[in-house]
């Protein structure tokens, strides 16, 4: 499930899935994938923990935007199960 009921940011990916992020608590990133929900943190190397938001582009990756305002940019590839 979602790792907090606190939702900064929704975007939808552009392979349809939904992602979310966490700012207030410091979950991270999670997605939606049918009936699930993935999870992602620094635990997963993520750079902070605390996203306010998320963007794709065209490349295939995700642009997140921590609460600090440092920029972390993943392979969507990397960071889905």
């Amino acid at each position: 499930g979602l790792t907090s009921n606190f939702v900064a940011d929704v975007v939808e990916a552009p392979d349809g899935r939904l992602w979310m992020s966490h700012s207030l608590w410091g979950h991270g990133v999670s997605w939606q994938s049918g009936f699930l929900f993935h999870n992602r943190s620094t635990r997963d190397g993520l750079l902070h923990d605390r996203i306010d938001r998320l963007a794709f582009d065209a490349e295939g990756n995700v642009w997140m935007q921590s609460n600090d305002g440092e920029v972390g940019i993943y392979p969507l590839a990397s960071l889905v199960d």
